[in-house]
């Protein structure tokens, strides 16, 4: 909402510059009158709006593709394909507490508890919330399930998260992992 109500402003003090150039602002609220200039800041400003829209459902659905391959290359147990959806300086936190900075970190933290506690375990994601910080930046918040033979904590087999993501020019990939436990 912030950011829709910051563009509009932008692009009507964009209008109202360029409209402006040669004139006074004394001269321009004699001879234009608001009123006739307000259609096309509303029509231009309904016209953004949509472009919001569309960009930001696109951006969800890239949002959850990444989400969804995380969890399927958790259920293969294919570290790699995890590694994937991860920027290189991402930060994770797990339920338990592990904090692991950076994908060397990460690769192991991941690796060792998939070959042990969580061998040939499911994750799955389920997205609550996706909220925007800017066009590149995304806070998504949700619960993730991990089925196990193996007996995981309960706070580790059912925990909140928050991930945020960023925007690449071409993917959207995991920055940040907090994992913790529900209350």
């Amino acid at each position: 909402m912030i950011i829709r109500s910051l563009k509009l402003i932008i692009l009507t003090l964009t209008f109202f510059s360029c409209s402006c150039q040669n004139e006074s602002i004394k001269d321009r609220e004699i001879k234009s009158p608001a009123k006739k200039e307000s259609p096309v800041i509303e029509n231009n400003a309904n016209s953004m709006t949509e472009n919001i829209k569309v960009n930001r459902q696109l951006a969800e659905e890239l949002i959850r593709k990444t989400e969804s391959a995380y969890d399927q290359a958790w259920k293969q147990g294919d570290i790699e394909g995890i590694m994937k959806c991860f920027t290189s300086d991402a930060v994770l936190i797990s339920p338990r507490g592990d904090v692991a900075i950076g994908a060397e970190q990460i690769r192991t933290l991941l690796s060792n508890f998939l070959k042990n506690e969580a061998k040939n375990s499911i994750h799955t994601s389920r997205i609550n919330r996706i909220s925007f910080v800017t066009d590149n930046v995304a806070v998504v918040d949700g619960e993730a399930f991990i089925e196990s033979e193996e007996n995981l904590a309960a706070s580790v087999k059912h925990h909140n998260f928050t991930d945020i993501l960023v925007f690449n020019g071409e993917v959207w990939l995991i920055s940040q992992i907090r994992a913790h436990a529900i209350d």
